[in-house]
């Protein structure tokens, strides 16, 4: 994954892949492309393919679940893989990143 490599270039630990949540209401499982588990910050691309208009509904839905269980999630797209928006949005997950750390999960 272009963005995992991304994020490790830029001095972040490597986050785990396709990271498996399940919703304890309904046992449906939700799959993170990339997480940073201890802090629930979950980077992830979005494809035009797979995140476009059609999918607008379901990915409202999934986040507003992701932000309940605390989870914060930092969409990615073309832009973010190169410079200067590489560094801009890994500075951008540092900040999440510290943020958690410093003991404001929710």
């Amino acid at each position: 994954m272009a963005l995992a490599r991304v994020l490790q270039l830029h001095g972040l630990g490597r986050p785990v892949r396709q990271h498996c949540l399940t919703d304890p209401a309904t046992g449906k499982r939700r799959y993170l492309d990339l997480a940073y588990v201890a802090e629930r910050v979950a980077p992830e691309y979005d494809g035009r393919l797979t995140h476009g208009p059609r999918q607008w509904a379901h990915d409202a839905d999934r986040e507003d679940w992701l932000a309940k269980a605390g989870w914060i999630r930092l969409p990615a797209g073309p832009a973010q893989l190169i410079e200067p928006g590489a560094t801009e949005y890994c500075d951008t997950v540092r900040r999440a990143l510290d943020e958690r750390r410093a003991g404001y999960l929710a």
